[in-house]
């Protein structure tokens, strides 16, 4: 039997001949393969190259050989619970998605029981700890595209979900029809350079509104905070209205982010 783990160079020297054909080969001919090894653990991570460990950032397990049973629910097992833990292997890799606490350290345990395609078991149980730091900081408005509708009564807000983030700069311009084309225009142009550094609302020509708005104080917690429409349509009117927020703190997370 070959060992295991294991590196072999299988090499055929020159001047072997076939039983067929009276040419022998001129040179050597060599090729080399590697045996599976034991079943083992090679590392716990969470995420890629250096970026922080959030609730939100891939989470898995890689071992040496690929996994026979791909619903390791009994075998990989989490401390303190995580809610909808449902770890599941591909190959070697097993991811551990789930719903992560910030500011949490979890203790992963695979099982002796843990086997391989080659029906090899881990045969001791092994741990490891990750820590899972703040989340992002984000700011969301609740539309999908750049445009959205709200009630024409009521308090006529709108809810703006953010984390991590103590406060923006709200401005609102209220546009009248001949401005909507230009909007629209200057909208699909938000990722540019330039105007991830400058607002936008100056260059729509109209009375812009501004505001520092104080959003969540308590870290790691989403909040919802309803911004007034009021001052750019006027008190009860109905119109179109350009809502532009600035969150520089978005970017202490990650600098690419638009703020």
């Amino acid at each position: 039997a070959l060992a295991k783990g294991t590196l072999y160079r299988v090499s055929l020297g020159a001047g072997l001949k076939a039983g067929e054909g009276p040419l022998p080969t001129t040179t050597e001919v060599a090729t080399s393969f590697t045996t599976y090894g034991p079943l083992a653990v090679v590392e716990l991570k969470c995420g890629w190259g250096h970026d922080p460990c959030r609730p939100g950032t891939g989470k898995w397990i890689r071992v040496t050989n690929a996994v026979k049973n791909p619903d390791v629910k009994k075998v990989i097992t989490v401390t303190p619970a995580v809610a909808d833990f449902a770890p599941q292997c591909s190959g070697s890799w097993c991811n551990l998605p789930g719903t992560y606490r910030a500011q949490t350290k979890y203790t992963f345990t695979v099982s002796a029981g843990l086997e391989d395609i080659y029906e090899q078991k881990l045969g001791k149980a092994w741990s490891g700890m990750l820590f899972v730091g703040d989340e992002l900081s984000q700011v969301q408005l609740p539309v999908e595209t750049a445009v959205g509708v709200t009630e024409a009564k009521g308090n006529r807000q709108v809810a703006v979900k953010s984390i991590n983030v103590g406060k923006v700069t709200l401005r609102l311009v209220g546009l009248g029809p001949e401005q909507v084309g230009p909007a629209l225009s200057l909208m699909e142009k938000r990722w540019w350079g330039e105007w991830t550094e400058k607002s936008m609302a100056p260059s729509l020509g109209g009375k812009v509104v501004q505001q520092e708005v104080v959003l969540g104080r308590q870290r790691n917690v989403w909040s919802r905070v309803g911004l007034s429409l009021e001052k750019a349509l006027g008190q009860g009117r109905t119109g179109l209205v350009f809502v532009e927020l600035h969150a520089p703190e978005v970017r202490k997370d990650y600098r690419y982010a638009n703020p």
